[in-house]
């Protein structure tokens, strides 16, 4: 496999493979930092940059974050920013669905008669998913945050809220790409409660693992652009450790601020990729 990678490369000009790893250290600096950058950046630059259909762009993001947060996550674990029981249940909520709908989207993107409309409800889905976030984001940064309780840890480990809400959170993923920033983040931050900087360690940890399962899923059925995949993940590995020393030296409320920004800009290119084909 990694022969045919390099044998396909070579076919690219210097140019192409500049850009995806310049689009890839962007995309890893905005993931070490804030959580966000997986498919919530990821899909806008497959689709409105490398003009790929929805489902490949889904496909081919699942992949770029799961191999993108293998680095980023290892680094959070090291920074103690993981919530691990809240994590536990969103991913046994989570992983099962996930795969069954990244599956059933794979086989009706495979089917003719099936294709165009899979395609285009898969991109509506995702700028749905991209504006609720925002508003979430919007609410977290601008809102009462006084009123936001963490989860009582003396509580069972089966959490129903939160296993339901992993269940959800798998489904939209699987449909879209999209969830390690944009539907993880402010599930940890503002349903559950916690800090800003575990819910960023928890949401890339719990995303390298949805992301993975999704990434199997649409790889195995040709949902995916591996060459474009491994140049953005080459460039992610300039971007996340600058990410480690950048955010050790911010606050929650300045990473509130990124995550929010970068949210925004991700709607508007989403919204362009779609309108302007």
């Amino acid at each position: 496999m990694f022969n045919v990678i390099l044998t396909t490369i070579a076919e690219y000009s210097a140019y192409d493979i500049a850009l995806r790893i310049f689009f890839g250290a962007v995309i890893g600096l905005c993931l070490g930092m804030t959580g966000v950058g997986g498919g919530v950046l990821i899909i806008p630059v497959l689709r409105g940059v490398f003009a790929m259909s929805p489902v490949m762009a889904v496909g081919t993001a699942s992949l770029c974050a799961a191999l993108m947060k293998i680095n980023a996550g290892i680094m959070h674990v090291r920074n103690g920013n993981v919530d691990w029981k809240n994590s536990a249940l969103i991913l046994i909520g989570a992983a099962p669905v996930l795969l069954v709908i990244s599956l059933g989207i794979v086989q009706l993107s495979d089917n003719p008669e099936t294709a165009e409309m899979v395609n285009q409800g898969v991109e509506y889905l995702i700028v749905g998913v991209i504006a609720f976030s925002l508003m979430a984001m919007i609410k977290k940064t601008f809102g009462n945050s006084s009123n936001i309780k963490a989860n009582d840890t003396t509580e069972g480990f089966f959490n129903m809220k939160t296993l339901v809400s992993g269940a959800a959170t798998g489904c939209i993923m699987g449909a879209t790409g999209v969830g390690g920033g944009v539907l993880l983040l402010p599930l940890l931050s503002v349903t559950i409660g916690l800090d800003m900087k575990r819910s960023v360690g928890s949401s890339t940890v719990i995303a390298l693992v949805l992301s993975s399962v999704g990434a199997i899923a649409y790889s195995g059925g040709g949902q995916s652009d591996i060459v474009t995949a491994f140049l953005l993940v080459v460039g992610s590995f300039i971007g996340v450790p600058m990410a480690g020393f950048l955010m050790k030296a911010m606050s929650d409320k300045r990473l509130q601020q990124i995550s929010l920004g970068l949210i925004s800009i991700s709607a508007v290119v989403m919204l362009r990729a779609m309108f302007v084909q």
